[in-house]
């Protein structure tokens, strides 16, 4: 320890991983000890640990009072139930913190309520990463609160929990309210059927800051897709939509492209992994080919068909290859005017004041004819702009390794404390009247 204080103060780093490298608990404890009297890092990677209630403590003084650290990724790891309070107090009062990643750490119920209880007043936290918790339906009743009542919020990451049609009903609720800065929502793989669709139209139709939606891995079917298609056609901020493994059909993709034939908003359209044929493929290219604003379009080539007669086939290959084409023309045509609305200043004009010139050269690009590259849909949330890589729908292979906490651990037991003043005694108190 001698040695790694010894460089903490000598220098400023960016990044700490010390993932799977805390062994007990006295380390860990002096380790965010250190980072917090040295202020030595802003990205700190402790997940894959074994952490008890006194480094937990120790993270939470180093969440609460640290002004440089602003990622925490503290995933896959056990947080034994006395320290919630205080690390949900620590994310009330953090000022610096914006990423916080706590997948995998088995929260659910009161755990749940106490740190969005704690991040309804933060005003630093810009995304939160809760993929592989087991949430239920219960769950989402706290996190309908924070996405109404966070002034900071812009990414929610839910991947693989079972909040299911009733957690959605609740999550729209919070995306209804004017208040909600929620910029992207993934939901990949959470039991989620067309039954939804319904009041997540209503809430896309309300919501004015929603960019990403990914339902990826949820078995939205045709019928979901025909009801979500009203709400897509009035949102005007939607630019990413992931629509993986949805169990579409043709219908259902004909309804998509109906919505992308109109949208002068929509940027990214992932369709992999659905049971599309000839028909489907037919839409897609002609709603593609008068859309202005798709610059990619995601779709698994056509296997081949010995039923289909050869000509059949080659159309498909030549409709699929089209999607490709007009995704490019349209990267061409915005890279051309970003070029050409060239602002030209004057330096006088008759009345004394600057002079702006714009021009706009508006043509065509020449159409380049290239094939987009096939992708494995488990990259889809990548390039979705979610940070991690997909991870299995199952939990993850490493959760054996995760051990669970020696019991609760009394106050007295472990003379742990933590500052505790006449703010955090109101919080609790109104903190324990939500949960009960």
């Amino acid at each position: 320890m001698d040695a790694i204080e010894s460089i903490f103060r000598h220098f400023q780093l960016n990044t700490v991983d010390v993932q799977r490298k805390l062994f007990d608990d006295a380390s860990s404890s002096a380790l965010f000890d250190m980072l917090l009297f040295y202020e030595s890092t802003s990205i700190l990677n402790c997940s894959k640990n074994v952490m008890g209630a006194a480094a937990w403590i120790s993270l939470s003084q180093l969440v609460k009072r640290s002004e440089r650290l602003h990622t925490l990724d503290a995933s896959n790891n056990q947080i034994p139930d006395a320290v919630i309070p205080p690390f949900s107090r620590a994310l009330r009062s953090s000022l610096n913190l914006s990423v916080l990643h706590l997948e995998g750490c088995y929260l659910s119920g009161r755990s749940v309520a106490l740190i969005c209880a704690g991040l309804r007043t933060n005003t630093s936290v810009t995304e939160l990463h809760l993929m592989d918790n087991m949430l239920t339906i219960q769950d989402t009743q706290h996190i309908r609160a924070l996405l109404a009542l966070s002034k900071t919020l812009k990414l929610l990451d839910l991947r693989n929990n079972k909040i299911m049609d009733s957690g959605l009903f609740h999550l729209c609720d919070g995306l209804k309210n004017p208040s909600c800065k929620l910029e992207t929502l993934c939901l990949w793989n959470n039991q989620i059927t067309a039954v939804a669709m319904a009041p997540l139209t209503e809430a896309l139709l309300e919501n004015k800051t929603l960019s990403m939606l990914n339902l990826g891995q949820n078995a939205i079917m045709d019928q979901g897709a025909s009801t979500l298609k009203m709400g897509l056609q009035g949102n005007s901020t939607l630019r990413r939509l992931g629509l993986v493994g949805c169990k579409l059909s043709d219908c259902g993709v004909i309804a998509i492209a109906e919505y992308l034939a109109e949208s002068s908003a929509i940027q990214r359209l992932d369709l992999r992994n659905n049971d599309i044929s000839l028909g489907g493929l037919m839409a897609l290219s002609l709603s593609a080919r008068e859309n202005k604003s798709a610059k990619r379009i995601d779709l698994d080539k056509p296997a081949k068909d010995p039923g289909l007669p050869q000509e059949l086939l080659q159309r498909q290959n030549e409709l699929w290859d089209d999607l490709g084409l007009y995704a490019m023309r349209n990267r061409g045509a915005e890279m051309t005017r970003t070029m050409s609305e060239a602002t030209v200043t004057s330096p006088t004009s008759q009345n004394g004041e600057r002079q702006t010139i714009e021009f706009d050269y508006r043509d065509e690009p020449s159409q380049i004819c290239t094939k987009p590259i096939p992708i494995s849909p488990k990259q889809a949330l990548d390039e979705l702009d979610v940070e991690k890589s997909l991870p299995p729908a199952s939990p993850p292979k490493d959760e054996e390794e995760i051990i669970q906490s020696e019991g609760s651990l009394s106050t007295e037991e472990n003379s742990l404390t933590l500052e505790h003043n006449e703010d955090d005694e109101e919080f609790d108190h109104y903190v324990q009247s939500q949960i009960e």
